[in-house]
């Protein structure tokens, strides 16, 4: 694929998995370009710190001439699936003849030299494997890694080790996760999700076998699936590997992890989620079955240090919580906003709420409007598009409209953001959660700088 290649272009750059896989490549000695329709993100100036030339929509005509000058022979040009064919810049390259290949092609060409660990699921699989590459990177493993977040340990969205183990979140989106032949998989869950790709469950379902079928040694599965797994964990019931005694106490959650041998180990996460003791002991069955002792692994679960927007506290004291986190399914907002009762559980939440897809909030509008109920104050933020165009009467007011909370606000981030303000600092809240996987983030440090001068008055 990349025999007598010297450059690499990337459509869609900006994208947590794109990113990682292009400065993967520029260490690895390729020149490395790329293009995203917003070059003023975190992600993008990284990249550029890195010496990754990124283009955009405004700066096209410096694209031509850097086309004009290259070695088409030894071009590639890598694109994500959110980008479609159509798109400019993918014409552009095609007219020149220069060859095009999918983000989850080059993933397996890169990992084929591998023993690689690959963990699936809709939700839970980016802490999983940002948690196991910690895992094993503390019990003297250099693994390698590509992960769909940010690891706050690492500051780092992939890791390039020296050993021959490589850890990769496995995509469904696309059938990308398909490209992988993993030594071990796991599957965390199985929720109904991405209808622009999967017609009906079912056929999301037979890709998840189709995937299974290609890991050669172990198929590691949440309990709860109830499916043939080699091996199950859980928090409820006793699997291979399971959860016992799970207390929470100062922002940390402390456990017991039981192991197939009969064995168990002590240990906590810093960061209060009962759904991310789960993903703790799914991580530590990956790392056993890697040859880890139990003791290291409980070890390394208490040095876990989390995931940038996965539950993320931002300020955290008597008068007031914030929390950010990259909830956009509905199931996963249930288990956001049942864990914050579960502990903090006196405490009124004001959700600000960015829906992510036309396509997911039309298919699942029943649903998101039953879970944003169980908040006490609301905001709803425009639908982030993404990939996609807007759908005829799929909009934030219309699913605002049909939601049972008393106090609730559609609110456009880039024109109201006064009256975001007026909102929080009138009737400060108790406990304020951002949830979603668009660009909500951006508004982090505005908040905490309101949040801020509520505290201080």
């Amino acid at each position: 694929m990349l025999k007598n290649i010297r450059s690499i272009y990337f459509l869609g750059v900006g994208g947590i998995g794109m990113s990682a896989l292009a400065s993967w490549m520029k260490i690895k000695g390729f020149e490395v370009h790329g293009w995203d329709d917003n070059k003023n993100t975190p992600i993008v100036h990284e990249l550029n710190k890195k010496g990754i030339a990124v283009y955009d929509n405004y700066s096209k005509n410096k694209l031509v001439q850097f086309l004009s000058k290259l070695n088409t022979s030894r071009t590639v040009l890598i694109y994500t699936p959110a980008i479609s064919k159509q798109h400019a810049i993918f014409k552009l390259f095609k007219a020149k003849k220069i060859k095009c290949y999918k983000r989850a092609e080059l993933l397996r060409y890169i990992s084929m030299q591998y023993r690689v660990v690959a963990i699936a699921g809709t939700h839970g699989k980016t802490t999983i494997s940002i948690m196991l590459s910690h895992i094993l990177y503390s019990s003297g493993i250099d693994c390698s890694a590509f992960f769909g977040g940010i690891s706050k340990n690492y500051s780092s969205n992939f890791m390039v080790g020296e050993s021959e183990i490589m850890v990769i979140e496995a995509d469904e989106y696309d059938n990308s996760f398909l490209q992988l032949n993993p030594e071990i998989s796991l599957i965390s869950s199985l929720d109904k999700d991405h209808g622009d790709i999967y017609d009906t469950y079912d056929e999301m379902i037979k890709s998840y076998n189709k995937f299974m079928d290609k890991t050669k040694r172990h198929i590691v599965g949440n309990k709860k699936l109830k499916h043939d797994f080699d091996y199950t964990y859980s928090i409820k019931n006793k699997s291979h590997f399971y959860a016992s005694d799970i207390k929470y106490d100062s922002n940390k959650l402390y456990f017991k992890v039981h192991f197939p041998d009969k064995s168990l180990v002590k240990t906590y996460i810093h960061f209060g989620s009962y759904y991310n003791v789960e993903n703790a002991v799914g991580a530590a069955s990956l790392a056993y079955l890697l040859g880890i002792q139990p003791d290291k692994i409980g070890r390394a679960i208490s040095t876990f240090k989390g995931v940038g927007r996965r539950f993320e506290y931002h300020l955290i004291n008597k008068e007031l919580i914030f929390i950010d986190d990259y909830a956009h399914h509905p199931e996963e907002l249930r288990a956001l906003i049942t864990n914050v009762r579960n502990i903090h559980f006196n405490k009124e939440i004001f959700l600000i709420f960015q829906p992510h897809l036309f396509s997911r909030t039309q298919e699942f509008e029943t649903e998101f409007v039953n879970v944003l109920s169980l908040v006490d104050r609301l905001v709803l933020l425009d639908i982030y598009p993404a990939r996609e165009q807007p759908i005829p009467n799929i909009n934030s007011q219309k699913l605002l409209s049909q939601i049972d909370v008393t106090s609730k606000w559609h609110i456009n981030k880039e024109t109201d953001l006064d009256k975001l303000s007026n909102l929080i600092q009138s009737h400060p809240p108790e406990l304020l959660i951002t949830a979603g996987a668009g660009d909500i983030y951006r508004l982090v440090p505005f908040l905490k700088s309101i949040l801020k001068k509520v505290l201080n008055k």
